[in-house]
């Protein structure tokens, strides 16, 4: 997509109010069925070609309400574990429809015994650690990466060398292997209504992100929609040298369609509104099958055989839900937007959109952590200049970054809103298991064992909660011999857990405080706040006086809440 390009909701909103339904819907099914059977089996995806409209309408009106019921297409009703069809009363079912599973989740998933889900396609909102030291042959699988579910970290394997990561959710097949294995096959782009999209709103997606020039960035996509596959093969036109062998002819085609849709009786032309998938290879595959699909759109289909307008797409697997895996929804499953922003997530686009508002040269300096997705563009820059853009729900914004990204780096990211009203990419925030922000004790644990001898940190930023403390008085001492703005001579700062080591910091009490970080030096004498922290612990901590065994971090402010930035969740 480009800057002139609309946004990926106007593309869905536009193609979803095209998409036929109820009466309408059946109407269009009936008048086809009625001109099929009237002209010898006129094939079904021919139009009509009513020359006087006014017999026709009333033709079409008398037919539709006296043979509906024995004309109508059979419909496939919904199966176990599928999302509910729009007149049902009951919500869809958490996972897969709404979204991921969590750590809690996948640890219940994999069982003490992970090998016997070898095979198994599974989507989980986690955390991937990248392993600081791997040797690996080239061109082989490796555990590249580390998931925390809490009581056990499980292995992540990956290519060699890796792809770039993107942001999760993430989908992963169970490896065969004794201590539980994952392999990991990309990143899943949610839908407009939660993890699933459904048919309508992702072929026209499709259709646009595969427009002439687009890069489309390489998701993988989770749809609810039915397979069908034709009964026999078709035959091929006499030149067949270009087409893709898994989307060739010679072969019984497959496509997705949505569940709603009619199931097509004659198989010579795509249906409309569908998804062309691989032909079907096994004997034992026939008729249609509703599931949720894992799919691949991004795939050479300039050589399809019978592919609609959205194109070709590979097959990953279907993914199963709770209740064919044998699995309970964990009480913690519930809509992210319920979860308190900055605490135990991140910004989602909707809340960054409103964040930014019509002016968002209003916001300039202010800091938020969002999950959200870039695009990067083509641009040749000897200067600063944007070099991606952020897709919101209703716009894109232009993203500038210091020339390090670091695309492997996983997590929420960080932007700082510019006084032009694009953005600054700062960096990617470490999460927990359970949460966004860390308590200062588990930040101190967690950078004690990052900042060993050996080990090669992964340069994430993390957010801590704490009091933010200024000595009340500057020390007599030395030049500072490292980085002077956390040596002494100047009134000095720490993050510290709480308001008691506040008191003892003001009073001379505390020298240098047992759980905390050392942040630069500078504010008022004797000040202090409390509350969401921003920092970066990769800095030179040599010449750091009254260093607690955080040791020191550069700080980028506090991170504001949702009531502050004056945003609804």
């Amino acid at each position: 997509m480009t800057i002139d390009d609309r946004s990926l909701r106007e593309h869905l909103d536009r193609r979803a109010e095209a998409g036929a339904s109820g009466v309408d819907g059946i109407a269009e099914a009936v008048v086809a069925q009625v001109a099929r059977s009237g002209d010898g089996g006129r094939p079904w995806w021919r139009p009509l070609n009513l020359r006087r409209p006014s017999l026709g309408i009333a033709v079409a009106a008398i037919v539709v309400v006296v043979v509906a019921v024995a004309v109508l297409p059979s419909r496939l009703p919904p199966g176990p574990g599928t999302s509910p069809s729009p007149s049902a009363s009951s919500a869809p079912a958490p996972y897969p429809a709404r979204q991921a599973m969590t750590a809690q989740e996948l640890d219940a998933f994999l069982g003490p015994e992970p090998s016997q889900r070898a095979g198994d396609l599974v989507i989980a909102d986690v955390e991937l650690r990248i392993q600081s030291v791997l040797l690996c042959p080239f061109g082989e699988e490796c555990p590249r990466y580390l998931i925390d579910v809490g009581g056990r970290e499980i292995y992540v394997l990956a290519s060699d060398p890796p792809d770039s990561l993107l942001p999760g959710p993430y989908a992963f097949r169970v490896a065969d292997h004794p201590g539980g294995r994952l392999r990991l096959l990309g990143s899943v782009r949610s839908g407009p209504d939660g993890l699933a999209w459904t048919l309508p709103p992702l072929t026209a997606a499709l259709v646009d992100l595969k427009g002439p020039g687009a890069r489309p960035v390489p998701y993988l996509y989770l749809v609810d929609a039915v397979r069908v596959i034709s009964p026999e093969a078709f035959s091929c036109p006499p030149d067949t040298s270009s087409f893709y062998p898994p989307f060739s002819c010679g072969s019984r085609a497959a496509w997705l369609i949505a569940p709603d849709a009619p199931l097509p009786t004659v198989f010579a032309a795509a249906p409309p509104a569908s998804l062309r998938l691989p032909s079907a290879v096994d004997p034992a595959e026939q008729g249609a099958t509703r599931g949720f699909y894992l799919l691949n759109p991004f795939v050479a289909d300039t050589g399809c055989a019978l592919c609609p307008e959205a194109g070709a797409a590979d097959l990953v697997g279907r993914v199963l839900p709770f209740d064919e895996l044998e699995l309970a929804p964990s009480e913690t499953n519930g809509p992210a937007a319920a979860q308190p922003y900055p605490t135990d997530r991140a910004l989602n686009v909707l809340e960054l959109d409103a964040v930014l508002g019509s002016d968002p040269a209003a916001r300039a300096g202010v800091i938020v952590i969002a999950d959200v997705t870039f695009e990067m563009l083509d641009v040749l820059c000897l200067d600063t200049c944007p070099r991606y853009l952020a897709v919101l729900e209703n716009r894109q914004v232009a993203v500038y970054d210091p020339g390090d990204w670091q695309p492997e780096l996983a997590g929420p990211s960080v932007l700082r809103i510019r006084d032009d009203g694009a953005l600054d990419f700062l960096g990617r925030v470490r999460t927990r298991p359970d949460g966004l922000a860390w308590t200062l004790p588990q930040l101190t644990a967690e950078l004690t064992t990052l900042r060993g001898p050996g080990v090669d940190a992964v340069p994430y930023l993390y957010l801590v909660e704490g009091w933010h403390a200024v000595a009340p008085f500057e020390p007599t001492c030395a030049p500072a011999t490292g980085d002077p703005r956390f040596g002494c001579g100047d009134l000095e700062a720490w993050l510290v857990p709480d308001e008691a080591t506040v008191r003892g910091l003001s009073t001379g009490l505390v020298s240098t405080p047992d759980a905390g970080i050392r942040v630069p030096n500078g504010g008022q004498s004797g000040d202090a706040q409390a509350g969401f922290w921003l920092v970066d612990p990769w800095v030179d901590q040599s010449g750091c006086t009254r260093c607690p065994a955080g040791g020191a971090a550069d700080l980028f402010g506090r991170i504001l809440s949702l009531e502050e930035l004056g945003v609804s969740p």
